[in-house]
């Protein structure tokens, strides 16, 4: 049975997508990647998050500044990275070589445009709502 939609709880559900939430990644042959026996993992902002909508809102500036109506390929494949690139909070296991890769937006996007499978693997885990809620898994 439904209880209706109430709109006082609305500042919660942001609240709980700017917490994030603890992505295991698979590799590119859709096997859950390890380092060592340590998951490799993403910690991602959701899609109704704060840090999510702003950058929504730079990238249509962005466009009406330009006076741009339509995007090319490229745009809008630059457009989905930067917004999930902006949500990215942690991460464990990411590597360049035999380094450590440290957690940051520019490295986020280096990560995302060279790794396009995980950008699909965020991109899910963002749009999973019910998986932000409390008591839900996260990995």
């Amino acid at each position: 049975m439904s209880h209706g939609i109430d709109l006082a709880q609305s500042a919660s559900i942001a609240e709980r997508e700017d917490l994030g939430r603890t992505v295991h990644l698979k590799d590119d042959r859709d096997e859950p990647a390890y380092e060592g026996d340590t998951p490799v993992t993403v910690t991602i902002a959701g899609s109704y998050s704060k840090r999510y909508r702003r950058t929504q809102e730079t990238l249509t500036q962005r466009m009406f500044k330009r006076r741009q109506t339509q995007l090319t390929a490229e745009q809008f494949m630059a457009n989905r990275v930067e917004l999930v690139a902006a949500c990215v909070l942690t991460w464990e296991g990411i590597r360049n070589g035999d380094k450590p890769l440290p957690c940051s937006r520019e490295n986020a996007t280096l990560l995302l445009n060279a790794a396009p499978w995980i950008l699909a693997q965020l991109e899910d885990a963002q749009a999973d709502h019910a998986s932000f809620s409390p008591g839900s898994s996260t990995t």
